[in-house]
C-alpha cells in the first residue's frame, strides 16, 4: 500500500485547517437521507463484489447497509456483513462522491476481514496480558494471605483486560488505512471521482482537530489519513489491472 510522504502530511494539515468550520450541513428528511445512502450503494455494489471476489477473504460478498436516524457523523462495520450509517453523514457530504468513499471505506472492513481480525488480536493480547502479569507474580515470591492472594488475582485479570484493550488497538491505524486503499478501488471501478471522493477526508480531519496520530489512537489523524489517501488515488489511477494487491 503506497505510503505519504512527509511533504504530503504537511500539505494535508494545511488544506484540513483551512477547511471552513463548522461544517454545512444541508436539510433533509430521513426518507431523503435513506434514498442517498440506498442510490450510492447500489451503484458501488457490482465493484465493491470484484473487490470482494478477488480479495477472497470472504465467503460471502453483500452488504446488509442499513439507515440511521441518529444527528451524529457516524459510520461503522459491524457483525458478518453489516453497515451503519447516521443520517448526519449524508447531510454533511458535499455530493455522492463524498458518501460513496464512507460506505465503501465501511466495506472494506468487511472485505479485508478486519472485525474477525481484531477479535482475535484482543484474545491474544489478554492472553499474553494474563501470562506476563502471571510471571511477575511468581517472580515475586510466596503469597499466602487472603489479600494478598486478592490482589495478585485482580492484577492478572486487569493485565488480561490492558492486553485485550492493547490487541484491540495495535493494527486499527493500520486497518483504516488498508479500508481506505480498498474503498478508492472500489470508487475507482464504480465511476466516482477519487479526487471528488477525498472531500470527506477534509471534513474529518477538520472535525477531529488531530494533528498527530498517537500509539493508541484507533484512526490516523486528518492529515497522515488524507496524504495516504492521496498516494493511494496516484496508485489506483495508474494501475492496470484496477484490483487491489493482495495482503
Amino acid at each position: 500500500m503506497p505510503l505519504a510522504e512527509a511533504h504530503l502530511v504537511s500539505n494535508a494539515a494545511v488544506e484540513i485547517t483551512s477547511h471552513p468550520m463548522p461544517l454545512q450541513k444541508r436539510v433533509m428528511s430521513a426518507e431523503e437521507a435513506e434514498a442517498m445512502l440506498h442510490r450510492v450503494y447500489n451503484r458501488l455494489l457490482p465493484a465493491a463484489q470484484e473487490v470482494c471476489e478477488q480479495s477472497d477473504e470472504q465467503d460471502t460478498c453483500w452488504w446488509d447497509v442499513d439507515y440511521a436516524d441518529e444527528r451524529d457523523f457516524n459510520a461503522y462495520a459491524t457483525k458478518e456483513n453489516q453497515i451503519v450509517v447516521y443520517h448526519d453523514v449524508m447531510t454533511t457530504v458535499g455530493s455522492d462522491d463524498e458518501l460513496a468513499m464512507v460506505l465503501a471505506h465501511e466495506m472494506g472492513h468487511h472485505i479485508a476481514d478486519h472485525i474477525d481480525e481484531t477479535k482475535t488480536r484482543a484474545a491474544t493480547g489478554a492472553i499474553l496480558g494474563a501470562i506476563a502479569m502471571a510471571a511477575v507474580a511468581a517472580n515475586a515470591g510466596p503469597c499466602y494471605s487472603y489479600s494478598c492472594t486478592q490482589n495478585m488475582s485482580n492484577a492478572v485479570e486487569n493485565s488480561a483486560y490492558l492486553g485485550a484493550a492493547i490487541g484491540n488497538l495495535t493494527f486499527s491505524v493500520k486497518q483504516e488505512k488498508e479500508s481506505d486503499y480498498l474503498s478508492a478501488y472500489i470508487l475507482h471501478r464504480a465511476g466516482y471521482s477519487l479526487m471528488e471522493s477525498r472531500g470527506v477526508l477534509v471534513k474529518m480531519g477538520a472535525m477531529s482537530q488531530r494533528m498527530e496520530t498517537g500509539l493508541f489512537d484507533t484512526h490516523p489523524a486528518g492529515p497522515d489519513r488524507l496524504a495516504t489517501y492521496d498516494a493511494v488515488i496516484s496508485h489506483v489511477e495508474m494501475d492496470e489491472d484496477g484490483m487491489p494487491d493482495a495482503k
